[in-house]
């Protein structure tokens, strides 16, 4: 039924989008001759470029009109389908299109997409795994993608969507999974609730900065989060006192906790300076502007207070059993550093309380080995140069009779290598891991990042060598792509479209997969630049891996997730969503020629997929003829 259905959809969209306007043209009749032959007065010249502007706005309204008949048609087709997220993400697209056509309508189906991600189940993180790159289908990051549209077009109906959401368990009905990686993410971003919301401010802050913080402070409502005081500190950039004022709802938010709760205190550090050797720092990538010593001051006594009430825990563990291990940085060692960090902050704006910093490194002295007590003495213990800690991890990993461990202890030290530049050391201890998938995927990481500082360095043939050696098609299709760029960006088209060339002819001689689908919408995406005939043979080619069952598959895709026995690493490469990128092509495609697109889709038989690309293709289409009467009516009026 459905894809009865989706076959109808492209037949409809065929018949509206390759409809041919000749527009202005004369069909070569012997009046037409005539007419060019004799001279025309001025008055009737006019009337005529007249009458033809407006038969062309005609032609023009007469296929806009033909288009939202077709994302309509499209809603009653995305009702059919089974997968909430590629539902969710149809009824967004239609309703972003429709907003200027039928409002009420849009405003309806962008509810209802938002409204349906309660339907999506939140993905489960894989066991024994260190560093996990997340899910495509993860429903906080749907919230963040609808709330992101529908800020665009209504700031008022995309607040009252993110307030919508239900509250989530408290800190003391979840204290039973304390130690739930579940929950200390929760700690650190938020209910899905506040997510949403501080979602909704960020994408808010540039065009709207009094919605944003109204956003803002209702996510604060429910504690402070690390997004938060990004927000803040981005904030602080464009109006410093409305961010201080925030600020300080913040600090009282906090003292909400008897005592406060340090995973919240101590990223609100990073909004007052950078140079605090705090466990969690935060920065927004530019310079933090000075900060009122008043604030400081502030902070800095709801903070002592808080680490003294947990130093006195640390002295008597049964004052208050449990309340230590419901939050972060509770141990002694943490309490001391903590300590350590903010004193010459306490002595410069509360030196009243100075006393107190040294009465609590104190007491903590007592209860912490000798050693660690010195910590405050860096001259007490040697730093290592990055060559030597290199050399020290090589040697606990010759000494380890464990593989697991000494494959994780192989893997610190090729990431210090690389860290180092020494890509040649890292690309040699590659071969030493045991785990042959893990070396398979360490050796394309090594490789990539190769590939990577050639080009930062301007060396592309270096960066082309080590290119061929990756393995993963997308990261092939990645690093060519970037190499084209550059070259373009030299003046050198030819040696770019080689490039491009010389990844497609590797990529296509692969067994098709998710991956070469993938890959070679990279590559069309990189060629179009360029050019537009070899990027729609390369969408082309990429139809018939799309077309596969599997293609749908969630895997990390060019990204890296390196996990060892207690070491981990994430790096992002590209978007691994394969509808997003679909979608993100086929809209390019479609602002070059929307008809060559539109008669390629005809190929993309996978019902999801071809849904999403047509409605890429429709609302791209009508954006484009929207310019097109815009430019026309621009010019009637001169």
């Amino acid at each position: 039924m459905l894809r009865s259905t989706l076959r109808q959809l492209s037949k409809g969209i065929s018949v509206g989008f390759l409809a041919i306007f000749p527009l202005g043209v004369g069909d070569g009749s012997p009046r037409d001759r005539d007419a060019l032959a004799r001279p025309v007065p001025a008055q009737e010249r006019s009337d005529v470029e007249r009458a033809k502007q407006e038969e062309e706005q005609e032609a023009i309204e007469r296929e806009m009109q033909q288009i939202v008949q077709l994302l309509r048609h499209a809603y009653e087709v995305a009702k059919d389908v089974s997968d909430p997220v590629i539902r969710i993400r149809s009824y967004a697209a239609i309703g972003e299109a429709l907003w200027e056509h039928d409002r009420a309508f849009a405003r309806q189906l962008l509810r209802t997409a938002f409204e349906e991600i309660n339907q999506v189940p939140p993905p489960e993180r894989p066991k024994d795994v260190q560093a996990w790159i997340g899910s495509t289908r993860d429903p906080n990051e749907l919230r963040r993608e609808i709330l992101a549209k529908v800020a665009k077009l209504d700031p008022l109906l995309a607040m009252e969507l993110a307030k919508s959401i239900e509250t989530e368990k408290t800190e003391a009905q979840e204290s039973k999974r304390e130690e739930s990686p579940d929950v200390h993410m929760r700690r650190a971003l938020g209910t899905e609730r506040a997510q949403a919301l501080m979602n909704l401010a960020q994408a808010l802050l540039e065009k709207d900065p009094t919605s944003a913080i109204e956003a803002a402070t209702a996510a604060l409502s429910q504690g402070i989060t690390q997004p938060f005081v990004h927000f803040l500190m981005r904030l602080r950039q464009k109006d410093s006192a409305r961010a201080d004022h925030l600020f300080l709802q913040a600090v009282y938010t906090a003292q909400r906790n008897v005592p406060a709760r340090l995973y919240e205190l101590i990223p609100l550090g990073s909004y007052l300076a950078q140079d605090w050797a705090l466990p969690i720092r935060l920065n927004v990538g530019e310079a933090p502007r000075s900060v009122p010593p008043a604030l400081i001051a502030r902070y800095l006594s709801v903070l002592l207070e808080t680490l003294a009430h947990y130093v006195e825990i640390a002295m008597n563990p049964g004052l208050a059993p449990g309340l230590a291990q419901m939050d972060w940085f509770t141990a002694p060692m943490d309490l001391h550093r903590i300590l350590t960090s903010i004193r010459p902050g306490v002595q410069a704006y509360l030196p009243d309380r100075a006393p107190v910093v040294e009465g609590l490194l104190n007491q903590l002295a007592a209860v912490l080995p000798r050693a660690q007590a010195e910590i405050e003495a860096p001259e007490s213990k040697r730093t290592l140069s990055p060559e030597e800690r290199l050399t020290d991890l090589l040697r606990q990993a010759e000494r380890t009779k464990d593989a697991e461990e000494r494959d994780a202890l192989l893997f610190r030290a090729i990431l210090q290598a690389l860290s180092n530049g020494d890509f040649e050391t890292a690309a040699s201890l590659v071969p030493r891991l045991s785990d042959v998938k893990r070396r398979a995927e360490v050796s394309d990481y090594v490789t990539f990042r190769w590939a990577e500082h050639a080009l930062r360095e301007g060396d592309i043939e270096t960066a082309r060598r080590r290119a061929l050696d990756v393995n993963h098609p997308e990261r092939l299709a990645y690093l060519f792509g970037a190499m084209a760029q550059k070259l373009d960006a030299q003046r050198d088209k030819m040696a770019a479209l080689f490039m491009l060339k010389e990844a497609e002819a590797r990529i296509r001689r692969l067994s098709a997969s998710p991956e070469q689908a993938r890959a070679l919408l990279l590559l069309a995406e990189a060629f179009l630049p360029l050019d537009a005939d070899s990027a729609f043979e390369a969408f082309a080619h990429a139809l018939g891996p799309l077309n596969r069952s599997d293609a749908q598959g969630e895997t990390p895709g060019a990204n890296f997730q390196l996990n060892f026995k207690t070491t981990g690493l994430v790096i992002s490469v590209s978007e691994r969503d394969s509808t997003r990128l679909l979608e993100r092509v086929v809209t390019a495609l479609t602002t070059t020629d929307p008809a060559r697109t539109l008669t390629l889709l005809v190929g993309l038989e996978n019902p999801p997929f071809r849904l999403i690309a047509h409605l890429a293709h429709a609302r791209r289409h009508l954006e484009l003829l929207k310019e097109k009467k815009a430019k026309l009516a621009e010019k009637r009026s001169e």
